[in-house]
């Protein structure tokens, strides 16, 4: 058998001694490897530590590519008035189209291609929609329960299940922040919704203040603007006031005269 050319030149090679051989008493295994292949005492392999858990944002399904969604803002953009009511662009070229429709039969066909076309990929898109709720809520539901009844605090997947809400229609609407940054801008609402409540209630505590009715209807005011940026699942009902009588404020004035 011939050699390859240089073989000559090498030193051999030492075939290394296989561990049980040189010592059977050795348990090696899964937990214990052999010594030389075990890390040093005080060594750590990690220096950096376990990575952060990783933030789960759902995977959204998309109706259209974001050059489609461009010509959809596009084409939705107000542009003017129709009969008093306003018109947007697309909105406009189906007029124009309708009004020609009567003496053109293909322009009449056209119209009705797009209506088709426009019904068909909604009901498909909706369907995609209500499948990819029922399963998000199927698999994360429980998760998010169970950590509600142990205290613990929910899981970062966004949204929250109970954000998904099935219509009437057989379709399904995200109420609530799909990811990080939006769950951070709610937590941020929440606290300052909390603030109002305790400042009106401390005016409830003193409604027989002439000031207090002014401060509980600004705070009152303050949170109607933003309430409708917090989720169902989270809203609460702004605390009500009780007006005082008549005499409690003529007691006030006297005092404050």
């Amino acid at each position: 058998m011939s050699s390859k050319a240089g073989d000559g030149d090498k030193p051999a090679r030492k075939k290394r001694q296989p561990f049980r051989e040189r010592d059977p008493q050795q348990k090696v295994g899964p937990g214990s490897p052999p010594p030389e292949y075990r890390w040093p005492k005080g060594h750590c392999p990690n220096p950096a530590g376990r990575p952060r858990k990783k933030i789960q944002e759902a995977n959204l399904p998309r109706g259209v590519n974001p050059l489609q969604r461009m010509a959809l803002e596009h084409a939705h953009k107000i542009v003017g008035e129709l009969n008093g009511e306003p018109i947007t662009r697309y909105g406009r070229l189906l007029a124009a189209l309708e009004a020609r429709a009567h003496e053109d039969p293909a322009i009449a066909k056209l119209l009705f291609s797009t209506y088709a076309v426009a019904e068909r990929e909604t009901a498909e898109n909706d369907q995609k929609s209500l499948a990819w709720a029922l399963d998000y809520k199927e698999k994360w539901g429980p998760v998010f329960e169970r950590a509600q009844a142990a205290g613990r605090p929910p899981p970062p997947t966004y949204p929250h299940p109970d954000d998904l809400i099935i219509t009437s229609n057989y379709s399904a609407e995200i109420d609530g922040p799909v990811t990080e940054q939006g769950a951070k801008a709610l937590a941020g609402l929440i606290e300052a919704r909390d603030i109002l409540f305790d400042l009106a209630a401390s005016m409830i505590e003193n409604s027989g203040d002439l000031g207090a009715r002014k401060i509980y209807d600004y705070c009152r005011r303050k949170f109607y603007r933003f309430h409708r940026q917090i989720p169902k699942r989270l809203y609460q009902k702004f605390p009500s006031f009780k007006a005082a009588s008549m005499e409690d404020f003529e007691e006030e004035a006297d005092l404050q005269a």
